[in-house]
């Protein structure tokens, strides 16, 4: 389940992961709850079956109520639900669908979620929400930092497991040496890249841009990739700090690993993560690299700062100074830069993901039921000896 297919690394890990337990033989349904905004959708897989909670966006109320209708009919000929946020119209849907048809539900964790609920949900449905999560019979979390923010909603320890994003090397690499869609700055260049939102942290890299300026760092430019609600406000921040000149905004482009492989240095200014696929992808591209030390993610992307540099999470002044070092002297971020890159394929191999998923999907599967939490006797769902498990499923498909 997700709640739209608008173009972003979390929609991409859920469609990946679909694709890749479709290939093993799982028979599964992507399940949309609405279309979703005016900005970019992402490529659906080939041969990947996707229904529409609704085809036209609706208010939340009557979405909900349509939407959770349609998938507890789906979910009725399922093993397991998985909800492919934290967060969204996806989750609540996901969690009212399972309690309906018996079903358990599992959730892909791929931001913190207690900073998570209280950036994107209204406060209405901020209690539903916490519940729905504590409830869950699984959370796979993409990165390890967001665990305990999920056994402080109230999820038990031993419902709670890891397994980090990955990336599909070949593609990104051949997307990396295409030309960029846009007109790139002459000479050196910082690159951002993500959601102009306060949560990556723009902000913070506009006034590092400006004071490694002012320090005295060589002539270079801000290319900032990506679009949303604050772009007007950087902006203008950029004319009062007297840089924009130097700062470009490209807006939503279709392929930023053209413009991430050509940077001096990219970026990750962000307040919170989860488990940032676009700094996994500028390691992938051997492009150094430079961190917020946020949680969750940019550590572990990182490996604690052997692929790059980590600094201070929201402080300007850590990330000018990296900025001005790297711009003075790059070779030792570049050779972290080919470190990672090194050790890309194996470390962010996305069908090791997919597999260590699918399995802790099968042991959900294949627990007895009162065992997920449910109250015993009170559910007439599989059993410990009646619940075939992915494994045996595979196994009979070949």
């Amino acid at each position: 389940m997700e709640p739209a297919l608008d173009d972003n690394g979390a929609v991409r890990v859920s469609l990946d992961r679909a694709a890749r337990w479709r290939a093993a033989g799982a028979s599964l349904v992507v399940f949309v709850a609405e279309p979703g905004g005016p900005g970019g959708k992402v490529e659906i897989p080939a041969g990947l079956d996707v229904r529409m909670g609704t085809a036209v966006p609706r208010r939340l109320r009557w979405m909900l109520l349509v939407g959770t209708a349609r998938l507890a009919l789906l979910a009725r000929g399922a093993d397991v639900l998985v909800s492919g946020r934290e967060v969204g119209v996806g989750l609540l849907e996901a969690r009212a669908a399972g309690w309906v048809s018996r079903r358990p539900v599992a959730v892909t964790v791929q931001s913190r979620p207690d900073v998570a609920i209280s950036a994107y949900v209204g406060p209405r449905l901020r209690g539903v929400t916490r519940r729905a999560l504590a409830r869950a019979d699984l959370a796979v979390c993409v990165a390890t930092g967001m665990v305990p923010a999920l056994t402080e909603i109230g999820l038990p320890a031993e419902r709670v497991r890891t397994v980090t994003n990955g990336v599909d090397l070949d593609r990104l690499l051949a997307a990396a040496k295409q030309a960029p869609e846009v007109v790139l700055p002459p000479g050196r260049s910082i690159v951002g890249c993500g959601r102009l939102h306060r949560q990556k942290g723009f902000d913070l890299l506009v006034r590092a841009h400006a004071m490694a300026r002012d320090a005295g760092a060589p002539a270079h430019h801000l290319v900032i990739v990506g679009d949303g609600p604050d772009r007007a406000a950087l902006e203008e921040l950029a004319g009062e700090l007297g840089v924009a000149d130097t700062v470009v905004f490209t807006g939503f482009v279709e392929n930023p690993h053209a413009i991430i492989s050509r940077a001096e240095v990219f970026v990750l200014p962000s307040r919170w993560e989860g488990y940032p696929l676009a700094l996994v992808e500028a390691v992938c591209c051997a492009t150094p690299s430079i961190a917020a030390a946020c949680v969750s993610g940019p550590d572990e992307v990182l490996d604690g700062g052997r692929f790059g540099e980590l600094v201070p999470a929201e402080d300007e002044g850590a990330l000018g100074a990296a900025l001005a070092r790297h711009l003075h002297d790059p070779k030792p971020l570049r050779e972290r830069a080919a470190l990672g890159a090194s050790e890309a394929r194996v470390r962010f191999d996305p069908a090791r993901a997919a597999r260590a998923h699918l399995e802790l999907l099968e042991e959900v599967v294949g627990r007895p039921w009162h065992a997920r939490g449910r109250r015993a006797g009170a559910v007439s769902g599989p059993d410990a000896s009646s619940a075939p498990g992915w494994r045996r499923r595979l196994n009979r498909t070949g």
